[in-house]
């Protein structure tokens, strides 16, 4: 993959320490489900643990591919300093998508590098032939729901599922066809 640039930012294939910068904090606290908004620190050993079947990153991300996932980190363009991760995975067949999940660090939180990165990462996901994007959240995750309403996804389906706490929710399925993206972001070539 080649790196993708924005006006603030890159996007492109990390190093593992890079993911224990940007996983930091556990993100299920921070989506802030049921007032549990909480900065709890995640051992960096743990996100260590996330590639440790792996010999080298360049393997992890051709296995990824293989599966139809592929997995980046944010980067500041004029620091490199990593500020999040954008996954897209949990293919479906019928549908031709993939389902994506992003992943501020809060200190970058609130300056508009969501909207910016997705855009561009989903640009790429479409070029690889994939025709919609599923973006999905747990009831009461705000952030979630807003950036999802300013990308322009619409609601495609929503299931009762149980969130991180073990407690009954909903998760709101939103989808987004090749089309209706670059009808909603033509600045996209």
């Amino acid at each position: 993959m080649i790196p993708i640039e924005t006006e603030r930012l890159i996007i492109k294939h990390g190093e593992i320490e890079d993911y224990v910068k940007v996983h930091e904090f556990d993100f299920n606290y921070l989506e802030d489900i049921d007032g549990n908004f909480k900065y709890v620190k995640r051992d960096p050993n743990e996100v260590r643990s996330w590639f440790s079947n792996d010999l080298n990153m360049e393997e992890h991300y051709k296995r990824l591919e293989k599966n139809k996932s592929y997995n980046f980190i944010i980067y500041l363009k004029d620091t490199l300093e990593p500020i999040g991760n954008i996954g897209f995975d949990r293919y479906n067949e019928e549908l031709n998508s993939l389902e994506i999940s992003c992943y501020i660090h809060p200190n970058y939180w609130g300056n508009g590098y969501v909207k910016e990165a997705l855009i561009s990462a989903m640009e790429y996901i479409y070029s690889l032939g994939f025709e919609n994007i599923v973006y999905g959240y747990y009831e009461g995750n705000i952030k979630s729901k807003r950036n999802c309403e300013k990308l322009g996804f619409k609601p495609y389906e929503h299931i009762k599922v149980r969130n991180f706490l073990g407690n009954e929710s909903i998760e709101y399925r939103n989808i987004m066809s090749k089309e209706e993206f670059y009808n909603l972001h033509k600045e996209v070539k």
